[in-house]
């Protein structure tokens, strides 16, 4: 198993030595640890980020906003991160942890907001709601619907589509 230790610890990939300095590159000196570490995609909008971020809200008190607002239950936490686990990458790279919020009803809400156009999904304990402001018509296109965290709703994916 690679760890962080064996990236930080070992010198540039000897491949890339090799043709620098012009030299024939000896294929039993390359490190096949070292040739998947260089070679391995960077993640970009992980769900870790988007995971840890939706866990922190349940530690929120009660009255968190000086209102009466309330945290989000165990259950809207897992929730919202059962949608996050199903959203496209598409989407997922377009959402910023930044546009990820908790409202003061104790659900989780989602903004995908460019300058003309946005989509909210909100996330509760067993609903879903999602509103359209595309192309100045504002729209709610789906108000509480039952959300098991098992399939995006088609609704959702139809209008972020649109969006894009």
């Amino acid at each position: 198993m690679r760890t962080l230790s064996n990236v930080f610890t070992r010198p540039i990939h000897p491949a890339n030595l090799d043709s620098t300095f012009g030299t024939e590159r000896d294929e039993s000196k390359v490190d096949s640890n070292l040739v998947d570490v260089y070679t391995s995609p960077v993640e970009v909008g992980s769900t870790v980020d988007f995971f840890n971020l939706i866990d922190t809200f349940e530690n929120f008190p009660n009255n968190w906003d000086g209102y009466g607002a309330i945290p989000p239950s165990t259950k809207t936490v897992c929730k919202a991160k059962l949608f996050v686990n199903l959203l496209p990458e598409v989407f997922l790279f377009k959402l910023s942890t930044e546009d990820v919020l908790v409202t003061p009803y104790g659900t989780i809400l989602f903004l995908w907001d460019d300058d003309d156009d946005s989509v909210s999904i909100e996330i509760g304990d067993t609903r879903l709601g999602l509103v359209k402001d595309i192309d100045d018509i504002q729209e709610i296109v789906l108000n509480g619907i039952i959300f098991d965290g098992e399939e995006l709703p088609n609704e959702v994916v139809k209008t972020l589509f649109e969006w894009v």
